[in-house]
């Protein structure tokens, strides 16, 4: 918001409020890791958080600071609890030289978001528009994560990302194998 000398101004008991919700977010995702696992939990975060996204732009400009707070607790809670169990199934499921290079890459594309986010608050683009766009990102994230294999329980050795019959995985070795657009991870047979 702003002031009436065209300042903005800040609600700073609302942002320690919504900001404290990180910590929830993140004891949700240890809990439901160990005991759901970590696609079910992670799929669910990211709907949620884009649902909450189009529940604020909704809500924006006609509900009181408290329902804005409690709706950005939710939001910053789920995006917390979905973002760390993506850390967490990525670093199970994929190569390091695979991971390093998508972590990297996603690096680069959010300091660019980073960027350009001030020059889309301060344009015509519409928070309804913003937020349907940020539901359409939630979306396809879940829908990736819904994709890949359920690690509970699961050693490191004996995890697979399986896609096509023609692919193979060779038997106790460590492999990084691209055929067929499908990347299989290390993995091992018993």
């Amino acid at each position: 918001s702003s002031n009436q000398t065209g300042h903005a101004t800040f609600n700073y008991e609302a942002i320690t409020i919504s900001a404290s919700s990180e910590i929830i977010g993140l004891t949700i995702a240890i809990l439901a890791v160990n005991r759901i696992g970590r696609i079910s939990p992670a799929v669910s975060s990211f709907l949620m958080g884009g649902t909450f996204a189009v529940v604020l732009a909704f809500s924006a400009s006609s509900k009181p600071i408290w329902f804005l707070t409690v709706i950005a607790f939710g939001a910053r809670c789920v995006e917390m609890a979905g973002s760390s169990i993506l850390w967490i199934s990525t670093a199970e499921i994929l190569p390091t030289e695979l991971r390093s290079t998508g972590h990297g890459s996603s690096n680069a594309i959010g300091r660019i978001g980073g960027i350009l986010a001030p020059f889309l608050i301060q344009s015509n683009i519409s928070l309804l528009t913003v937020s349907v766009c940020m539901f359409a990102i939630h979306s396809v994230t879940a829908l990736g994560m819904s994709l890949l294999p359920e690690t509970k329980n699961l050693e490191v050795g004996e995890i697979s990302l399986h896609g096509h019959e023609t692919a193979e995985v060779c038997a106790n070795e460590r492999t990084s194998v691209l055929q067929n657009k499908t990347v299989l991870t290390y993995s091992t047979l018993r």
